[in-house]
């Protein structure tokens, strides 16, 4: 069922483009501000855990789904 959901709306590729968007940001800030690279390793370290989320919620058939606007 969940696997379905991800084919029928395209969950994982946007995840994944979610995740190349955040990187793309993180360095184009870093490049322009010179953020310290603890902030750097946080922001990516949340976008790692975003992507875990969903791929876990991807593959988790339990996962109860709910379409609530």
């Amino acid at each position: 069922m969940v696997t379905s959901f991800d084919r029928q709306v395209g969950l994982s590729e946007k995840i994944t483009a979610g995740i190349s968007i955040v990187n793309e940001k993180v360095k184009s800030v870093d490049e322009n501000l010179h953020v310290s690279d603890k902030t750097i390793v946080a922001l990516i370290a949340a976008g790692l855990k975003l992507n875990d989320t969903g791929t876990n919620v991807k593959t988790n058939s339990c996962a109860p789904l709910t379409m609530d606007s």
